[in-house]
């Protein structure tokens, strides 16, 4: 399989996870009977014991069930408690794993193209712009929703339509002259296998997918659906899906990457 991301260059600096787990003077400092200390361990344990090659092929049983070492309250939760976290006033509705994953795989794939169906009210798009900038990149952001937000933001391309009528949104002669590497993202879980067996041909070896909220179980029966046609086509990236811990995303076994 081609791609174009290599590991992190700086993977030899411990964490503190893994500093507080091999040093022993850091570990006397913690009574080693508490439970935030046995909970760090246990968290350690189940990573070490799920350690598997970065790239798998994503499969049905991948979506069976939820094997995640963060609970849904936690995620549910790591969006804001009271009120959402926000980028320039605008609700970003991302869950603090998932705000510091996307500049990770952006940098590292800088992609080309971003295509993001579920606008909502336009700040993932305005994020996702200025992370481009900063990082230097000319990237194209498309995002469809139902209705486009009224944002102006530089190099993004709000889109009226329907994942339902997702032709219309993206004719096969736009998807055709988008230039790649490509990172898409499905955020509407609204007629999803069709909307991934639509994309499929234009997706070329290397570009990305970012699944978002695998939890839904329509979503989960509907990605079952697709990957029964695709003949292992698509491999989970597990650096980012297990950065913090195993599948601790809302995109739970499903960053992908086209083989």
């Amino acid at each position: 399989m081609k791609t174009v991301i290599e590991n992190n260059a700086n993977k030899s600096i411990k964490t503190f996870l893994t500093k507080l787990s091999s040093d022993p003077i850091l570990s006397k400092k913690i009574d080693q009977e508490s439970m935030a200390y046995l909970q760090l361990q246990r968290m350690l344990d189940q990573w070490k014991a799920h350690s598997r090659e970065r790239f798998t092929i994503a499969k049905l049983e991948d979506f069976t069930q939820r094997t995640s070492s963060v609970s849904l309250s936690m995620l549910a939760s790591s969006q804001g408690m009271m009120e959402c976290y926000a980028w320039q006033g605008l609700s970003l509705y991302k869950s603090f794993y998932d705000f510091a994953l996307y500049p990770l795989l952006i940098w590292q794939l800088k992609p080309k193209t971003i295509i993001e169906l579920g606008s909502g009210n336009g700040a993932s798009a305005l994020w996702m712009s200025n992370l481009c900038q900063s990082f230097g990149l000319k990237t194209k952001i498309l995002s469809l929703d139902k209705k486009a937000p009224d944002l102006k933001v530089s190099r993004v391309k709000y889109i009226q339509g329907d994942a339902y009528y997702i032709q219309k949104a993206f004719p096969k002669a736009l998807l055709k002259a988008l230039p790649h590497p490509w990172l898409f993202i499905e955020d509407v879980h609204h007629n999803v296998a069709e909307v991934l067996n639509y994309f499929d041909p234009y997706f070329y070896s290397g570009d990305y997918l970012y699944l978002e909220d695998i939890f839904i179980a329509e979503k989960t029966n509907q990605i079952q659906a697709f990957l029964k046609l695709t003949q292992n086509h698509y491999f989970i990236d597990h650096y980012f899906t297990d950065f913090f811990g195993i599948n601790a995303t809302c995109a739970e076994n499903a960053i992908w990457v086209k083989g």
